[in-house]
């Protein structure tokens, strides 16, 4: 199970969150530079509000600081490892210094250098909710989950308000399959930032996986709402409402799903399966050859293709979908219904029912003789 460094969805910053370059991928889409985010919880502002208890660094050093800062934005890691170390050796107990430095040691694999120069920030400032914060996302990277649980419960007891610690918490319990848990978490952190669409979208995720899909649904509006260009907002709404039979609401919604991410393939298997839930299959096989076409290596999707061309007649299309997926290694379950599928396919009533009319007249002449014959 692997875990982002830092998800910052429902966080956001004293200062608005910046997209930078060569960041770490955040859990719904948001990316946010590890330095730039301590660098504002540890800096002026105090996104967290703890208490510094550490004097702010002289001009000299918060210019060093700066610059490795903006080497880390632009991606260029050497160069800011080595503007941290030389500041370091000039102000050993920078505490914003030593955490940065100490992430972007665990970036490079060096994670027993990393984690000792965020324990020694730890020293300086040990009851900083701040500090245990950052130490958590640096456990969350270098794997340490337990951990990092440990430390962003430590910082939200130092200061139960924060949503930070609260929203990276849920996120370890939500992927623990703690879902209750998970869910009071994210309702924590909706109390001190209401406004975030993302929040919505991870509450309507643990509740569809609690099967409370009335719930779920709840929050998945609250999320497109909040924000219209939601892609898995409108995605696993379209999902919910199709659980609860409501699939005239669910079609637009996932038509939005499309216009908001034409390249994947997700809304056009789903609408494939809404279609042909109402016996449009035509529709549905225009969708489904499209989530193919995006997806070709989807099993799934080229099996519903195979069934509702068999449906419609289009034999040799169910057959050449049903031979592409066997060639791409099918799990046991998606092997069964290939089988399925093919003895459908050579079953005897449905070539009957593509065939033409003198071909049905011959097959019943062939068919009376062959009963005549039998009862003699």
């Amino acid at each position: 199970m692997t875990f982002p460094v830092v998800s910052v969805d429902g966080f956001r910053l004293a200062s608005q969150t910046r997209r930078l370059p060569n960041l770490f991928r955040c859990g719904a889409g948001v990316t946010v530079s590890i330095g730039v985010l301590i660098a504002v919880l540890l800096g002026a502002g105090d996104a967290l509000g703890a208490p510094s208890g550490a004097r702010k660094p002289p001009a000299p050093a918060e210019s060093a600081f700066q610059e490795a800062l903006k080497a880390e934005s632009r991606g260029e890691i050497e160069e800011a490892v080595a503007l941290y170390e030389r500041l370091l050796r000039e102000e050993p107990e920078n505490g914003r210094a030593l955490i940065n430095l100490g992430i972007l040691k665990i970036r490079q694999g060096h994670k027993s250098a990393g984690k000792a120069l965020c324990e020694r920030a730890e020293n300086l400032t040990p009851d900083a909710a701040k500090v245990r914060y950052c130490l958590g996302l640096a456990a969350v990277r270098s794997g340490d989950i337990e951990r990092a649980a440990k430390e962003f419960e430590a910082s939200i007891r130092l200061l139960p308000t924060a949503p930070a610690p609260i929203v990276e918490l849920a996120h370890i319990r939500r992927k623990q399959e703690r879902y209750r848990e998970a869910v009071q978490l994210y309702r924590d952190a909706v109390q001190n930032q209401a406004d975030d669409p993302d929040l919505h979208v991870h509450l309507g995720y643990c509740y569809k996986s609690l099967k409370d899909y009335a719930a779920a649904a709840v929050e998945y509006r609250k999320a497109v709402q909040k924000d219209p260009t939601s892609y898995f907002g409108h995605l696993n709404l379209g999902w919910i409402l199709v659980k609860l039979k409501s699939d005239a609401e669910a079609e637009p919604v996932y038509l939005r799903a499309v216009e908001l991410k034409p390249e994947a393939a997700e809304p056009h298997y789903n609408l494939g399966n809404l279609y042909k839930r109402q016996g449009e299959l035509n529709k549905a096989a225009e969708h489904y050859r499209k989530s193919v076409e995006l997806d070709p290596n989807a099993v799934d999707h080229r099996l519903s293709l195979a069934g509702v061309a068999w449906q419609l007649g289009n034999v040799s299309e169910a057959k050449a979908q049903l031979a592409r997926a066997l060639e791409l290694r099918p799990s046991p379950g998606q092997k069964k219904a290939i089988d399925r599928l093919e003895r459908l396919l050579d079953a005897p009533p449905r070539k009957a029912s593509v065939t033409s009319e003198a071909s049905k007249a011959s097959k019943a002449s062939k068919s009376s003789k062959a009963s005549k014959s039998a009862n003699d």
